[in-house]
């Protein structure tokens, strides 16, 4: 009798013990979990201010010229401030009728040529190609005359941010940077998103979608490397036998992995 209750009172504890346990993880899982949200908000609304920054140049000036770009970024501090931003570029909008004016522009300027050229002549009703990249480098540089609205990741992005007015972001997209030390490649690509944010023609009208189109003068694009923008909100700063995945997508088992903090992807296992 002594041995049977004893044995009921250690089975009555241990079940007490593992549901406080148990709630007290779920607790401690839960604040991580929004603490996390919080921390990956505040980083985006950093980024977006440097992005707002760069459209107020043009709504402060007359024009704004490479050099204007590039103490800019230079003075955000991105390689210390902003991990995970590869580049802070401007696409310029240059319709059909104001590509050859475009063209000699560029060539005067010593730019790169719009590309790329899908179709015969690369005729196109609209085209934004990249004038103004920072920081310099060999991988940014390459940037100068692509025109990302030729890719419908992109296109979709930069219609939903000019008939908004607001930051909008690409799906999951890979990102060009300068290779790693040990590789012999000239240029690497990875994964990560682009932001674009609008900027409209001072003075004109942005009330309806329609006075938005025509007041659209070109973008603020920020390619982002998920590597490095997830690793400096995840790192060294939350509990470790938590593993973090980031989807591009509501369902990870169906979305493309933008971030894992061991490696092991779990998401979608039963």
């Amino acid at each position: 009798a002594v041995l049977l209750i004893s044995l009921l009172l250690t089975a009555v504890a241990w079940y007490y013990a593992r549901q406080s346990v148990e709630q007290q993880s779920e607790v401690r899982f839960d604040e991580t979990v929004r603490a996390t949200q919080a921390a990956i908000d505040r980083r985006i609304f950093t980024y977006l201010d440097s992005m707002y920054g760069a459209g107020g140049l043009f709504y402060a000036s007359e024009t704004v010229d490479p050099q204007e770009w590039n103490e800019y970024v230079k003075g955000i501090e991105p390689a210390s401030r902003f991990e995970g931003l590869q580049v802070l570029s401007y696409a310029e909008y240059v319709t059909a009728e104001e590509r050859k004016t475009f063209e000699q522009r560029a060539k005067e300027e010593g730019l790169p040529e719009i590309r790329p050229d899908l179709n015969p002549g690369g005729e196109r009703p609209a085209y934004f190609p990249i004038i103004y990249v920072g920081p310099i480098d060999e991988a940014n540089a390459s940037m100068l005359g692509y025109d990302y609205y030729a890719e419908a990741k992109h296109r979709e992005a930069m219609d939903r941010a000019r008939d908004t007015g607001s930051p909008q972001t690409t799906e999951m997209v890979y990102v060009m940077t300068d290779p790693s030390a040990p590789s012999s490649a000239d240029l690497a690509l990875q994964p990560g998103f682009h932001v674009y944010l609008p900027v409209y023609r001072k003075g004109e009208p942005q009330g309806t979608v329609n006075e938005r189109r025509r007041a659209l003068e070109g973008f603020v694009v920020g390619a982002f490397r998920t590597d490095e923008l997830f690793a400096d909100v995840f790192g060294g700063t939350f509990d470790p036998s938590i593993d973090f995945e980031v989807y591009d997508g509501a369902h990870p088992g169906l979305s493309p992995l933008l971030y894992d903090n061991d490696g092991v992807r779990r998401a979608g296992r039963k």
